[in-house]
């Protein structure tokens, strides 16, 4: 038993795996517009309050005033269209398009209001229905919690993030991948392999394992 999960541990973690996972910082591209800055994603503002026919403007990177919150990486955030980076569904808020489909995705929500608020990540397929989503808690400026959405099998189109019903919160770091992180991938393995060892030692008249209801 040990000797395979040695071999599946070995066999999950390649090197490869790690280069999966993009990084989308603001910090990388200071002061600029972002939109199609970084590779497999195109980042836009949407929303009512975005002031294009379409509701779809470029997304930037600006400094977040520390005094207010900080961002949870380095000194900048993104930016969608209002006074310090600050979102929300109900006006303005990011969209972040994926050349293909993805399987997991995580972004960074900054509490940025006067009373605690909190966001949420949505994720959509193709066909524009929400597959996933992940609100944070109402949290206090300056509070950080990482968002994350994952899927198998990978159909994450793109994502929106904002604030909760005009409460204003600030993003930063966003990450996607188009296979799980390999932590993911070796917790179920071994998983797998401890049920399997359970199995065989009931049927060897050890205590049995019952299923009890929730």
């Amino acid at each position: 038993m040990r000797a395979a999960i040695v071999s599946i541990l070995a066999a999950l973690t390649p090197a490869e795996s790690h280069a999966a996972t993009v990084v989308v910082e603001p910090d990388q591209f200071p002061w600029q517009v972002i939109t199609e800055a970084f590779p497999g994603v195109t980042l836009n503002a949407i929303g009512p309050g975005v002031f294009t026919p379409d509701h779809v403007a470029d997304a930037q990177s600006v400094r977040w005033d520390a005094g207010y919150a900080p961002a949870s990486t380095g000194d900048f955030v993104f930016f969608v269209g209002t006074d310090g980076g600050s979102t929300s569904e109900s006006n303005r808020y990011l969209r972040a398009t994926f050349d293909e489909p993805v399987g997991f995705v995580s972004i960074d929500v900054i509490g940025a209001g006067g009373e605690p608020s909190g966001g949420v990540l949505r994720a959509f397929n193709t066909a524009g229905e929400q597959v996933a989503a992940y609100f944070t808690a109402p949290a206090p400026r300056g509070a950080i919690e990482t968002a994350i959405v994952t899927r198998e099998p990978r159909d994450i189109a793109y994502v929106t993030a904002g604030g909760l019903s005009g409460q204003q919160i600030v993003l930063d770091n966003l990450q996607f991948a188009t296979v799980p992180e390999p932590s993911a991938l070796v917790l179920a393995a071994v998983g797998g392999l401890c049920l399997v060892g359970r199995n065989r030692r009931a049927k060897r008249g050890s205590v049995p394992f019952r299923a009890l209801k929730p």
